[in-house]
């Protein structure tokens, strides 16, 4: 079972499912609703991302600044909508609150509950609330399905269930950043999951060079031209991995508050399933590190074929493309302010720390947001969940070495 920032189980039993975990249950729903139904109706964004109510000292602790960015992005846009439209219509006849004493807060809260549990569905092309199911949770390896047409949608299980197991869905084949910013919660061993990085020649010349690479500086002219070919441009330096670049936009509404976690110009690594490699990232390392009587191979085959896995352009070129990867892998783990170990000795002591201490919920409060210690577990458990993605992909990568004889 997993269980997120506002995390309930439905089990199957024999007479209705009763929620195991009522912390939603606190929650005014006309809150929630009014709050998505205005959102969604009101402005342009897609409602199916949300920011969420971590405290802003702990974002660092996500050790990832690409993700830190997307969710301080995706809170601007909540708060503007707020100040801009929600907060002047208070107490007038277009309260969409019915002058119920809302707080910025609360209406984040809300906005964060509600998107991160509504669907959205191809049959009416639209994002929709759907109760009961809504509480189902999370599950790479679901039991239950949905489906849906113009009047209506149906969850069924997808074979016989046991009494006592808990019902799941599968929300989409997300990395952990997603299901983080969309749905407030990780999952251990993810299949899904990548580690992002933009390709910067001077960066990536510098750490294979450092672990005896021979990356000529500057590039030669064909290369440069190769990389164009691409879609690698060089003219201006590229963020590095987990690197911010620029302060956030003024308008919530432009191009700087979408998420960098889709941005096109990122580039992955993965632990599990093939390519292994972003095609773009080992196409350019090839041509970094194609020597010059090598070049004519180029000439030979088209720039889409350049990066796929398993058809080097030489077995030269290859050990020596695999050799810059394992460097850069490294160097990026090394760039962590914290270690796997680390990272999994503080997540023990944080769970027996968990394990003592309970958090009644009081019916009275609809507003009831993570505790920083709820907070910095999921911290935690993304960050280790990356830097093991991480890990696996190095693994892969030397497996392949060894394939080649290096």
């Amino acid at each position: 079972m997993i269980t997120g920032l506002y995390g309930n189980a439905f089990l199957c039993r024999r007479g209705p499912c009763k929620c195991q975990y009522a912390r939603v249950c606190t929650v005014r729903a006309q809150v929630i609703v009014r709050a998505y139904t205005h959102t969604h109706k009101r402005t342009n964004k897609d409602a199916h991302t949300n920011a969420h109510t971590t405290q802003d000292e702990l974002l660092p602790e996500l050790q990832d600044e690409i993700l830190i960015k997307s969710t301080l992005n995706h809170r601007y846009w909540w708060h503007e909508v707020w100040a801009k439209e929600l907060e002047t219509l208070a107490g007038t006849d277009d309260d969409p609150f019915q002058r119920m004493q809302i707080t910025r807060e609360m209406f984040g809260w809300a906005v964060a509950v509600s998107l991160s549990r509504c669907f959205g569905l191809k049959s009416v092309d639209s994002h929709v609330m759907t109760p009961v199911i809504d509480m189902l949770n999370h599950s790479f390896e679901s039991n239950c399905a949905i489906e849906s047409n113009s009047k209506g949608i149906c969850m069924m299980t997808k074979h016989k269930v046991q009494k006592g197991t808990p019902l799941t869905l599968t929300y989409g084949p997300h990395s952990n950043a997603q299901q983080l910013l969309s749905y407030g919660f990780v999952t251990g061993d993810n299949p899904h999951n990548i580690f992002s990085l933009t390709f910067d020649v001077a960066l990536f010349t510098e750490i294979i060079n450092q672990f005896g690479g021979d990356v000529p500086v500057p590039l030669a002219t064909w290369q440069l031209q190769a990389l164009e070919k691409l879609g690698i441009d060089q003219t201006s330096p590229a963020p590095a991995a987990n690197e911010l670049s620029g302060p956030l936009s003024d308008d919530p509404s432009s191009a700087a508050t979408e998420s960098r976690l889709f941005s096109p110009e990122m580039m992955y690594l993965k632990a599990h399933g093939m390519p292994p490699v972003d095609p773009r990232l080992l196409a350019g390392l090839r041509v970094m590190l194609l020597a010059e009587d090598e070049r004519y191979m180029l000439q030979l085959t088209s720039p889409d074929t350049w990066g796929r896995w398993g058809a080097p352009l030489s077995k030269l070129n290859e050990v020596k493309v695999l050799k810059a990867l394992s460097a850069i892998i490294t160097a990026f783990y090394k760039g962590f302010p914290s270690t796997i170990q680390e990272d999994k000795r503080l997540l023990a002591g944080l769970q027996e720390l968990l394990s003592k201490q309970t958090t009644p919920i009081s019916a009275s409060s609809p507003f009831q947001p993570p505790s920083n210690i709820d907070c910095y577990e999921l911290a935690l458990r993304y960050r280790l969940a990356m830097k093991q993605s991480l890990e696996k992909s190095l693994i892969n990568v030397r497996a392949r070495m060894k394939d080649l004889g290096a």
